[in-house]
């Protein structure tokens, strides 16, 4: 099913590029659903945390929605009405070569416990042959 959506969509998954792509959706994703669970895990309602960021619950639901792009400020309060932190890498480098890897790193740490950081990371690198 996969290959078909990509396809009508004209992705090719073995094009480095647009596969990395596809990781850094699957890791942002990733990134919101954990903050959702850390509101869920502290027992916090969106009325509470809309309150916290000094927004409205109709605000919340639409940042929890599975469709939703917010703005970085936007999962930044979040995670702080959550008790957690979110903290973005992003490295660029030239290899041997011609070619560019690239990597970018998300974490979200659990402010109640520091021994609870967990890394969202897009694993795949862009590989592209200069021109």
């Amino acid at each position: 099913m996969r290959d078909d959506l990509d396809d009508l969509l004209g992705i090719d998954t073995d094009d480095p590029e647009q596969r990395l792509a596809l990781d850094l959706v699957k890791s942002d994703r990733h990134l919101l659903l954990r903050l959702v669970a850390l509101r869920g895990d502290r027992g916090l309602t969106q009325a509470e945390v809309g309150r916290r960021m000094g927004t409205t619950q109709p605000a919340v639901a639409a940042f929890e929605r599975a469709d939703a792009d917010p703005k970085l400020s936007t999962i930044r309060r979040y995670a702080l009405a959550v008790g957690a932190s979110v903290q973005h890498s992003v490295t660029s480098r030239i290899s041997s070569g011609s070619s560019v890897v690239s990597r970018v790193t998300r974490s979200v740490t659990d402010s109640s416990s520091r021994s609870k950081r967990v890394k969202v990371e897009a694993s795949s690198s862009l590989l592209s042959e200069s021109k």
